[in-house]
């Protein structure tokens, strides 16, 4: 098995955190680890929109779903590229999402409505099974976005 570049992963972290600072937006925080545990934490942008505040290591949050970092890797390894807009990606998309690019839809700041939340709205159970097909048909029909993108994360299943 190959190490981990972990000087490289470091290096790809600063940037992703940089670009968040300069775009003076919603930020995060990324920890660089291997199975030793954490090597570095980043942090860039803003953690409050409101007060301008920045979002430093030790900005208090709650962590995401953690299957949702390697589903974004393991696309982003298959060849997917983060400004790919959805549209291309999934045909048949309301045009506000289409043109939403993965970067937004990965990060969770692309205001795509939250699937599950919409479909617990609808009636549908939570212990409900669907397949994927049905799936990429019910986010077909979402009319748009929730807000503006970019604007602030918001945590979403269907991002």
């Amino acid at each position: 098995m190959t190490p981990p570049d972990l000087s490289r992963a470091a290096t790809e972290a600063g940037a992703i955190a940089a670009a968040w600072a300069a775009e003076g937006g919603p930020g995060g925080a990324l920890v660089v680890f291997d199975t030793a545990g954490p090597r570095e934490v980043v942090a860039g942008g803003l953690a409050s929109l409101e007060h301008g505040l920045p979002f430093t290591p030790a900005t208090p949050t709650r962590w995401a779903s953690i299957s949702k970092q390697f589903c974004a890797t393991t696309a982003l390894l298959a060849g997917f590229r983060p400004e790919d807009r959805l549209a291309a990606l999934v045909p048949g998309l309301a045009p506000a999402i289409g043109a939403l690019p993965l970067a937004r839809a990965m990060d969770m700041t692309g205001a795509i409505p939250d699937l599950m939340e919409t479909l617990w709205l609808l009636g549908l159970p939570f212990s409900a099974s669907l397949s994927e097909a049905e799936l990429l048909e019910l986010c077909r029909r979402l009319p748009g976005t929730g807000g503006a993108p970019g604007e602030e994360m918001a945590y979403s299943n269907t991002g």
